[in-house]
């Protein structure tokens, strides 16, 4: 039997002859795992990961090695790929293949959808705890040791999930059924951001919930490495709250966070907000037929606040500013002694 390549002719451009060769073998659609497998080559991130599994299989029996399988698992996560049916395609892909130190064409198959459901339900809690020290050991190490400030960021994000799967609750903010994960990232004195943490949670957990456990070993291994900085925790509203504040000062730990406003300080804020209203008025009498005069406009102030279950009393600055026609305030407490404008 022989193999015809197939050959296009189509109409000539400027006296230039057009033909389309489909000769190109094997092509793939996922060759972004390359760019992902560069970066991990730098880290070793998944090296240090799969030395955190234990692989009780019979060593004989073993097709697929536990490092080949949580490669092929975070790279697919990281390119989108997060479904596990996805791998019927993604197994055989010769891209992927390549990424996860498999031959494109010779090499067998990657890990099918059922052996990766496998591999993920066999993880120990004891296990998790390993990936999540390596996950966090990898991100500090890209700190210099001579950082002076780092930066600790957490949010809690929504995770849309479909079926009953476990810990999928439904979430009246979000409106839907999902889990809700505690991402944390730390960030030194050239800005950049690296994931050091993310804690998968229930739907319906509270958003301090696993901070203390997450905080505290991220914290002693941030003075490990960089013993002269300072760290600062920054998050919304969410955290701002008795417990988060308690646990900064108890970890010596500088703070930005977030405020939901309430009845009092409203009341303390009063007076920034009859100044704001007056400066929108003011912008508005000066052009009446802009119907967006007065956008933008922010007023600053900073005073004492101490709610009811507070240590002590706190810095309180507050942002007031006109945004499509209404009054916007934004609340921060902070220890931090910066202007107002950069706290924002």
């Amino acid at each position: 039997m022989t193999t015809s390549t197939l050959i296009l002719e189509f109409p000539a451009v400027a006296g230039r002859t057009v033909t389309a060769v489909c000769d190109g073998g094997d092509v793939t659609s996922d060759a972004g795992g390359l760019l992902l497998k560069q970066a991990d080559n730098r880290l070793g991130l998944t090296v240090r990961l799969a030395a955190g599994l234990c692989d009780a299989r019979q060593a004989g029996k073993v097709e697929h090695l536990a490092l080949e399988m949580l490669r092929a698992r975070v790279f697919g996560i990281a390119q989108g790929d997060e479904d596990g049916n996805d791998f019927d395609r993604l197994g055989g892909d010769p891209g992927f293949k390549v990424a996860c130190d498999r031959l494109p064409a010779t090499g067998a198959d990657l890990a099918s959808q059922p052996t990766l459901s496998r591999f993920e339900n066999a993880r120990t809690p004891c296990e998790l705890v390993r990936l999540g020290t390596a996950l966090m050991t990898t991100a500090v190490a890209q700190l210099p040791r001579d950082t002076r400030r780092v930066v600790i960021d957490v949010d809690p994000t929504d995770d849309p999930c479909h079926g009953q799967q476990q810990l999928a609750f439904f979430n009246g903010f979000y409106d839907e059924h999902c889990f809700l994960p505690l991402q944390v990232t730390v960030q030194g004195d050239g800005g950049r951001q690296w994931p050091a943490a993310a804690l998968l949670r229930s739907g319906k957990a509270g958003p301090t919930v696993g901070l203390a456990s997450v905080l505290r070993p991220l914290v002693r291994a941030i003075r490990r490495r960089c013993p002269q900085a300072r760290i600062e925790l920054r998050a919304d509203s969410s955290f701002g709250c008795d417990a988060v504040l308690r646990l900064c000062h108890a970890l010596d730990l500088d703070y930005t966070l977030g405020l939901k406003s309430n009845q009092v300080l409203e009341r303390l804020s009063a007076c920034v907000r009859a100044k704001l209203e007056e400066e929108v008025a003011k912008a508005r009498a000066a052009a009446p037929d802009d119907p967006h005069a007065g956008d933008g406009l922010r007023v600053y102030q900073l005073f004492p606040y101490q709610a009811g279950p507070w240590e002590g009393w706190e810095r309180v600055v507050l942002r007031a500013e006109w945004t499509q026609g209404t009054y916007n305030p934004g609340l921060f407490t902070s220890s931090v002694n910066r202007q107002h404008r950069v706290i924002f």
